[in-house]
């Protein structure tokens, strides 16, 4: 016992207007569902449009934007490039007070201090020459024993003047160097 109709106990004898209707719905069913879909998928079609446009015009901008950032970028480069070769090119000048400042130092100096720096090496020269000239400078040359620095007499011989004045020439730098 089933609840389905067999198609020959329909009656199949229908008028031409009964016809027609069942024709025009049957159709209308078949017509509606794509009608309907077609709109949706436009819908969609556009919107996937509009959202590739939105896309395309945002990846634009940023494209812009990275170009115009590069372009600031070398520009800015390119200025500090043209400034650099000018800079070394100027003679660095002194401000006008710190030779004013110097002019006076000059001036302050006073006349004991001018000579002490003058008169410094030559002074050192004095003693050390003082100093290996003495009779006692022979006698430690006689302490050596090196008969090459001696005479026979007991003098000081070439050799020996010539170690005095390298050991004296010694002394002078030691002095100008540490002292």
């Amino acid at each position: 016992m089933s609840k389905e109709t067999e198609l020959n106990s329909l009656d199949t004898n229908l008028s031409k207007e009964d016809e027609d209707i069942v024709d025009s719905i049957i159709n209308e069913l078949n017509d509606d569902p794509p009608k309907q879909q077609q709109p949706q998928q436009q819908q969609q079609q556009q919107m996937s449009q509009e959202e590739m446009m939105k896309r395309q015009q945002m990846m634009h901008q940023q494209e812009m934007m990275k170009r115009q950032q590069m372009m600031q970028q070398q520009q800015m480069m390119q200025q500090q490039m043209a400034q650099q070769p000018q800079q070394p090119q100027q003679p660095p000048v002194p401000p006008k007070p710190i030779q004013e400042k110097e002019e006076k130092d000059k001036k302050e100096e006073s006349l004991m201090d001018k000579l002490r720096v003058d008169f410094k090496d030559p002074a050192i020269v004095f003693l050390i020459v003082m100093i290996f000239l003495m009779p006692q400078s022979d006698s430690l040359l006689t302490i050596i024993k090196v008969e090459a620095l001696m005479n026979a007499d007991g003098s000081v011989s070439i050799y020996g003047f010539i170690i005095k004045a390298l050991l004296a020439a010694i002394l002078y730098y030691v002095f100008t160097k540490y002292a």
